[in-house]
């Protein structure tokens, strides 16, 4: 578990490793602000914490819970290994982000931090060749009615490793790119594949990208799931400290691609303030948008329910929109009112007129609900 975190209770213990020993403040802060959401919800911490995908930080015991997280993180590390592997072979280019690639770099120990899935990159025109190359191995494609999207709009491919039984079933989301902020719906974009191969890590057991690309990578997975996923935050503040000044500016350069320069000011201005991380951006003005604060972002992830996760609200728009550089207002209503017909055939299963009857029908309620 969480190496440095004592909780009184067996796990953690006096001699921390690993880059959590020099985060502790990072741990500790998370854990009082789960205790102060707790007692609003009258919930315990540990299911708080739990709940938004830090089990780590979980102070009593549940026996089988935490063999179960510590076996997942096993297989996706392993899984990983097997994809990394057969692109290789292949001669595609990878890298590997979020869950497994903090956990193969010592961020997280296994079991403390929820892991659904292993996230691999491939260049863009690289794409069609590394899916083949995988479903020649051990994995296979999933269902298109399983997948993010239509094959024509999406920008990744999720795969799954059978194992022996259900429980060792390994998903592998292949990315090609980010999907753009400023839609709802998912649309193939080449400008990640322009900045991200520049700087990848191999000397850990898979690839895996530089400090830059990967603060890229959770500030985006932060607004395409509007805030709502708590344990990205959590991934971003423990590698933050490793950007240099020359990552910073990288960075910034990168996030203003995305749309997302006020945002990473905000974020920057939110670690200074919450755990006491400083670099270069601390030093510059703030976007001016209304301050993030901790409390707030672990109450809101752990009262979504799984539908607000999974779809897209009237009050998901508004914050995208609020976390976004410039106005995107239009293009996100156009994703609303008028999705392009490849999505409206795959999401509803039915001739065109019909598919949009129903998504009509679909957003009428949920205009209503306001």
């Amino acid at each position: 578990m969480f190496p440095g975190f004592d909780s009184g209770s067996g796990k953690g213990g006096t001699d921390p490793g690993g880059f959590l020993k020099l985060n502790g403040s990072i741990v500790q802060r998370i854990r009082e602000v789960a205790e102060i959401v707790a007692t609003e919800l009258q919930v315990s911490a540990d299911e708080v914490v739990r709940a938004v995908g830090l089990p780590g930080l979980a102070v009593g015991r549940e026996e089988g819970l935490d063999r179960l997280l510590v076996l997942n993180s096993a297989l996706c590390r392993e899984a990983a290994g097997e994809v990394s592997r057969a692109l290789s072979d292949a001669g595609v280019p990878h890298f590997f982000a979020k869950g497994v690639a903090l956990l193969e770099t010592g961020v997280y120990s296994d079991g403390d931090r929820t892991l659904s899935d292993v996230d691999v990159y491939v260049p863009f025109d690289s794409f069609e060749s590394g899916i083949e190359a995988l479903t020649e191995d051990v994995f296979f494609q999933l269902m298109d009615s399983q997948q993010s999207g239509p094959a024509s709009l999406r920008s990744a491919v999720t795969l799954e490793r059978e194992g022996a039984g259900s429980i060792d079933n390994v998903h592998v989301d292949c990315h090609r790119g980010l999907d753009p902020l400023e839609r709802l719906l998912p649309r193939p974009d080449r400008r990640f594949d322009e900045c991200a191969w520049q700087a990848v890590d191999e000397k850990f057991a898979v690839p895996v990208p530089g400090a830059p690309v990967h603060c890229l990578i959770l500030l985006h997975q932060l607004v395409h799931n509007d805030l709502l996923q708590f344990h990205t935050l959590a991934d971003l503040a423990l590698i933050w400290n490793s950007l240099s000044e020359s990552d910073t500016r990288a960075l910034q350069r990168m996030a203003v691609e995305f749309k997302m320069g006020g945002f990473l000011l905000d974020v920057a201005g939110f670690m200074e303030r919450e755990f006491g991380l400083t670099n270069v951006f601390s030093k510059r003005a703030l976007s001016g948008s209304p301050a993030l604060e901790l409390v707030d972002l672990l109450r809101n992830s752990f009262s979504a329910t799984m539908s607000e996760r999974a779809m897209i609200t009237t009050g998901r728009i508004k914050t995208r929109q609020s976390l976004l550089d410039g106005s995107v207002t239009a293009t996100l209503i156009a994703d609303s009112l008028f999705p392009p017909p490849d999505f409206l055939r795959w999401r509803w299963r039915s001739p065109l007129p019909v598919a949009y009857s129903m998504h009509a029908l679909q957003v009428v309620r949920k205009v209503m609900k306001l």
